[in-house]
């Protein structure tokens, strides 16, 4: 009997997780069925990186793992997180039910019994707590708000859950040192290699554990200085082998993170205070919120030292977070977490209470409502009909993706589709989730190839001149934008311009009858009719300059107005023209069948004048083409000669420019072999 002892104890709670592998993957199934396909920005891009990695992988392509470690290296969003769910695109295929069911079972699953241990060591270790106690925090919905959603950062919980399992059961790091000190370093470090915005949390987590560390060291009778040195030898390790980690695998966006000012670059992500409360009350609710205090006051009056700490992480944390921006669904999973603890610790405490219920399902009311908010959050019929309901379900509730109108979005996707030039580029000013470009291309994937994506926030991603360049655009009346007002100047500057008809709107028309999308906006095709004229473009941007004007102040010394304003002419086989190898410099290629040319208006009182441009060829084509002879290449001024001659591999020929504005135009031809005809023109500009 005492073999099988240990085996019954934990019975209970396998088949409780077991069983809810089915209905994990049934809501799945059911909630992916129920959705209009409008995976728009994060919502769709960790999908997309299952689908890429996924191929990859199962295709065995060389490369797949340096790439990997590449994106890891440099990218804020890396597709790490989506190379654990491969088994499942092995098996299934990169649909999106797969992939929603990859990332509960992978990520949410473990997730949830982390916070379920965490709740039984804080209120009750029973075996029939921690099955209700499971059942709340699989159930939990601020665990499934993102995740239903499509994003895939509920994975570093269960590193994040880990370490504070770690610290609570060390005493705070008081038990083998060493060891746990190492352990937390590569604990701490695996949410940042997730997803980079757990820095906040791990650096609150840290913060206080060396606090709580040294407090408990105390009043444990160790001297100060000892007591100070108890603590700190394991953070120290930690902080050694967090940071070896970091430069090993990610240096390069640990430079651009200590370089960066956060607020300052996602200043359009900031809100007053009001509103960071006013949304914090959206997402956490009357019935939450209320077991979180009660279960606050109970532990202090208990002096319950884990539901203490998790609160407080959790309270630091957010306060840590909005001095930068808004707390997103995904950003308050870690204080979700650590809430969590209060939160059924407040239950355990007021189900104690409930004497009329056997000790072992008092807390089972908690666990039913608990189930109960969940299906109303994410019910496509529900309403919140009264104020009760309201109290228990959080307003931010997550039904299916639908798009009100949707028959106004195929119709629109269907126009863009049997465009008569439809090798032509278009553009889309708007930002929100009633429109855009990334919910254009979820909506039509195979229209990926003729979108030009535009800017959505300045401060991250300056104003796009290729967007003006697409002979299509997509305006909505009223400016559709996602962030605080007037922080999107840079999307309704150009989409208010197009609409009207003047400035940049005077080289567009409409074409067709316009669009109701939702919230009984309007969206308008239009078609540009001519191109824009460097003079319109410098009027655009002085425009927007009035919102950006350090931005228009660097474009006054730069070529970016006279390359957006530029007239190519080349043939399809070979010949183009782009911005390519610096901000000032154009790639040039001949055609097969004829001369590239390129037209561009020089005016100073656009932007300074050039001093020179530059024509070379790299020397390095020689190794890709050992036959490759160069260019001829021909310049005129208001169509006098300004330079003509050959321009070879490895060669530069510096060409003055004339104190004067004019067009200039540039033609490049091949001379006797077209191979790696790669010609760079640099234009000078005085600084």
């Amino acid at each position: 009997m005492q073999r099988t002892a240990p085996f019954g104890r934990i019975a209970p709670a396998l088949v409780t997780v077991l069983a809810t592998i089915p209905l994990i993957v049934g809501l799945c199934v059911i909630y992916v069925r129920a959705e209009h396909p409008a995976y728009v920005w994060d919502y769709g891009a960790y999908w997309q990186m299952f689908q890429l990695y996924g191929g990859l992988i199962a295709n065995d392509t060389p490369g797949w793992t340096t790439r990997l470690l590449q994106e890891i290296a440099t990218q804020d969003y890396n597709p790490f997180a989506t190379v654990p769910l491969y088994p499942f695109f092995w098996a299934f295929g990169g649909e999106r039910t797969t992939y929603l069911a990859a990332v509960t079972l992978t990520y949410l699953l473990p997730a949830t019994l982390i916070a379920t241990i965490l709740a039984t060591q804080t209120a009750d270790r029973s075996r029939h707590f921690f099955c209700l106690f499971f059942v709340m925090a699989v159930t939990y919905m601020p665990f499934w708000v993102p995740t239903l959603r499509g994003m895939v950062d509920i994975c570093g919980l269960i590193f994040l859950g880990l370490a504070t399992l770690l610290v609570l059961n060390t005493d705070f790091l008081s038990r083998r040192p060493i060891l746990t000190g190492a352990l937390f370093g590569v604990l701490i470090w695996t949410p940042f290699l997730f997803r980079r915005w757990y820095a906040y949390s791990l650096i609150c987590l840290i913060l206080l554990t060396f606090l709580f560390g040294l407090v408990t060291r105390l009043r444990a009778g160790h001297r100060p200085l000892r007591a100070l040195i108890s603590i700190v030898l394991p953070l120290a390790i930690a902080g050694i082998l967090c940071v070896a980690l970091l430069l090993t695998f990610q240096k390069d966006l640990v430079v651009r993170v200590l370089s960066t000012s956060y607020a300052d670059l996602y200043v359009a992500y900031q809100a007053p205070l009001g509103y960071h409360l006013e949304l914090l009350a959206a997402r956490v609710g009357g019935y939450y919120a209320t077991l979180i205090v009660v279960g606050v006051l109970f532990a202090l009056y208990t002096r319950n030292i884990g539901a203490i700490f998790c609160a407080l992480c959790a309270v630091t944390t957010y306060l840590f977070f909005i001095r930068t921006q808004q707390v997103g669904t995904h950003h308050f999973l870690p204080m979700a977490f650590w809430l969590f603890v209060p939160y059924t610790f407040g239950a355990y405490q007021l189900s104690q209470r409930l004497t009329f219920l056997p000790n072992s399902i008092r807390i089972l009311p908690f666990a039913i409502l608990s189930v109960a908010i969940l299906i109303a959050s994410v019910t496509v019929d529900f309403r919140r009909s009264n104020v009760a309901i309201s109290f228990f379900v959080p307003e931010a509730v997550v039904p299916p993706l639908r798009l009100e109108n949707y028959s106004e979005y195929e119709r629109l996707v269907g126009d863009l589709h049997q465009r008569p030039d439809v090798n032509e580029k278009f553009s889309v000013f708007a930002s929100s989730f009633d429109m855009s470009d990334s919910l254009i291309v979820a909506l039509a994937p195979d229209l990926l190839p003729d979108l030009n994506y535009a800017s959505q926030v300045a401060e991250i991603d300056p104003f796009h001149f290729d967007n003006l360049r697409s002979r299509y655009v997509i305006s909505t009346d009223p400016p559709l934008t996602h962030l605080a007002p007037g922080s999107q100047a840079i999307i309704t500057v150009p989409a208010e311009q197009v609409l009207s008809g003047k400035g940049i709107g005077a080289a567009y028309k409409q074409i067709g009858t316009p669009y109701t999308i939702g919230g009984g906006a309007k969206a308008y095709l239009m078609r540009r009719e001519r191109p824009i004229t460097a003079q319109e473009f410098g009027a655009f941007a002085d425009a927007l300059g009035v919102y950006y004007p350090a931005w228009r102040d660097g474009l006054r010394k730069s070529m970016a107005l006279q390359f957006a304003a530029r007239i190519d002419q080349h043939d399809s086989q070979f010949g183009q023209v782009n911005q390519q190898g610096g901000p000032n410099t154009l790639f040039i290629h001949p055609g097969a069948n004829q001369p590239t040319g390129v037209s561009l208006a020089i005016d100073e009182a656009i932007a300074t004048r050039p001093a020179a441009v530059v024509l070379s060829i790299p020397e390095s084509i020689l190794k890709t083409c050992p036959n490759a002879d160069g260019v001829a290449v021909s310049m005129t001024l208001d169509g006098a000669p300004l330079w003509d001659g050959s321009v070879l591999p490895g060669e530069a020929q510096t060409v003055p420019f004339p104190p004067r504005n004019g067009t200039l135009d540039i033609t490049v031809d091949k001379k006797t072999i077209l191979d790696c005809d790669h010609l760079y023109a640099e234009f000078q500009i005085p600084q």
